[in-house]
């Protein structure tokens, strides 16, 4: 668990809860909202949660994120529910002030979810891509950089 955090937002008790590399099932990858102990909704990774404004930065990797919303009130008509109680009512006050809260989990909790990895790309003629394709035995342009790039890796620490 990153972040465990615990508001009072109009008398309600709201829990943010973050996992990073959880053993849980990938149903549960993005966000979970529970209501006064009901599971809401799971996994979610659309604008209820902002999810593309989460994922926009390529240097971290939201895949296997867990986050819970646990919401806990006493009078009903308080809790961002929707009027069918199965959804979230995203115009609901109290989901507004919730939502920056989630948003302020992430960004304290980002650093767990940096990418190891980045690729390099580059443009070169065809006929030197296949001319290379040749001298390295591969059928794949992605085969021929991924050995081009460990061959000059290993060039350069051996000049060290």
């Amino acid at each position: 668990m990153l972040d465990d955090r615990i508001y009072t937002i109009n008398g309600n008790e709201v829990k943010l809860k973050i996992e990073h590399n959880s053993k849980r099932s990938s149903e549960f990858y993005g966000w979970n909202y529970v209501i006064n102990g009901r599971s809401i909704i799971h996994g979610d990774k659309s604008i209820l949660s902002n999810w593309q404004q989460i994922i926009k930065d390529d240097k971290y990797n939201y895949e296997r994120f867990i986050g819970f919303v646990f919401i806990n009130g006493d009078n009903v008509s308080e809790l961002p529910l929707n009027t069918s109680k199965d959804g979230i009512d995203v115009n609901s006050n109290i989901y507004k002030i919730i939502q920056k809260h989630m948003m302020s989990a992430i960004e304290k909790t980002k650093e767990y979810f940096k990418d190891s990895e980045q690729s390099i790309q580059y443009k070169k003629p065809i006929s030197e891509i296949q001319e290379l394709k040749a001298a390295l035995n591969k059928k794949y342009n992605a085969d021929v950089g991924r050995e081009s790039f460990e061959i000059c890796l290993n060039k350069a620490r051996s000049v060290k």
